[in-house]
């Protein structure tokens, strides 16, 4: 529904607020003006991931069993009610909503942090920011959903079937193929097993976020994190929450590989086929802080992952609570 960026003015930075009007034109707003350049910045991205956020869902339509419905609106309230926001990490609806609404509790943490310091001229023109948005975006759902006019006059349009967000290619999370991957996923569960599936991406979604391990890479619609300092011939580590769908859904599971090339005595082949080496398949989840102490010995690379290969079924990976359930002797 809008962009923001920054425009340095008179020995400040502003922050300006882009949008189409109803007439279909684009306008230019000052929302706030900053002494500090790096705040404003800040506050421009979070502004924007917000916007993306908040915007995205209520202009493509959920396509989960061959449907076309609408995705849920709840999430706006917390546009203007910091109260509600919360409520953003309950909820079972679908793996990408409830993604998409991870995301944008995400990105007003990032916002409330920048603006702690903030004078408060600062503080309350964001706030009247966000109010504007949520009331011209209530307002132009109603007129599409029940034909009911706006009671005071709409300044910022907005349009299903072109949003105006600055998505493509900046938030991954957002693109379709992300969506429709996700979906996949889910194709076919039960209430209780989306319910598992969407707390387990929420675990490695906050994990992700905690974990210092540099290697570390979070795959949304494959619902793992890899561990892969090796890159080639070497171990790996793969972290998998539940996939709720499918023809054999499955649990949590933690992996140690190991990578070896398809044809050793090609060495410019780089083709390589991984197999685990241990698996630990967990009976319940686990904590994000264990997840993110797993991370943090793995980040160690192959000197910690030489020692857990040698683990025995029924020991627990050295310094952490998982036990081993299954191992392939011939690839340690």
């Amino acid at each position: 529904m809008t962009i923001y960026s920054t425009h340095p003015n008179r020995g400040k930075t502003q922050v300006l607020a882009s949008y189409r009007t109803p007439d279909d034109d684009i306008t230019s707003t000052t929302v706030t003006s900053c002494d500090d350049p790096i705040l404003a910045r800040t506050v421009v991205d979070a502004l924007n991931r917000i916007s993306a956020c908040a915007t995205l869902p209520l202009c493509v339509f959920d396509r989960r069993g061959n449907d076309s419905s609408h995705y849920p609106a709840g999430h706006l309230d917390t546009l203007s009610d910091p109260t509600a926001r919360a409520g953003l990490l309950v909820g079972t609806h679908s793996l990408w909503y409830e993604l998409v609404r991870f995301e944008l509790h995400a990105a007003f943490t990032d916002l409330d942090q920048a603006l702690h310091d903030a004078p408060a001229p600062v503080q309350l023109a964001i706030t009247q920011e966000l109010q504007a948005e949520a009331r011209d975006l209530r307002a132009e759902l109603l007129y599409y959903s029940e034909n009911v006019e706006p009671t005071t006059p709409v300044q910022r349009s907005w349009q299903r079937s072109l949003p105006f967000v600055a998505h493509e290619g900046g938030m991954s999370e957002l693109e379709t193929s992300t969506r429709e991957l996700l979906d996949r996923q889910e194709d076919g569960a039960t209430d209780a097993s989306l319910a598992e599936g969407v707390e387990g991406l929420r675990t490695l979604l906050s994990a992700y976020q905690l974990t210092d391990n540099q290697n570390a890479m979070l795959d949304v619609s494959a619902l793992s994190i890899l561990d892969d300092p090796s890159w080639g011939d070497g171990y790996y580590l793969s972290v998998d929450s539940p996939v709720p769908g499918g023809r054999h859904p499955h649990g949590w599971s933690i992996h140690l590989g190991r990578w070896e090339p398809d044809d050793p005595d090609d060495e410019d082949s780089g083709d390589s086929t991984g197999s685990a080496v241990v698996v630990c398949d967990l009976r319940t989840a686990p904590s994000v802080a264990d997840l993110v102490q797993l991370l943090r010995l793995s980040a160690a690379g192959t000197s910690q992952h030489e020692a857990w290969a040698t683990t025995p079924v029924g020991d627990p990976l050295t310094g952490t609570g998982f036990i081993v359930t299954s191992r392939d002797n011939s690839r340690k």
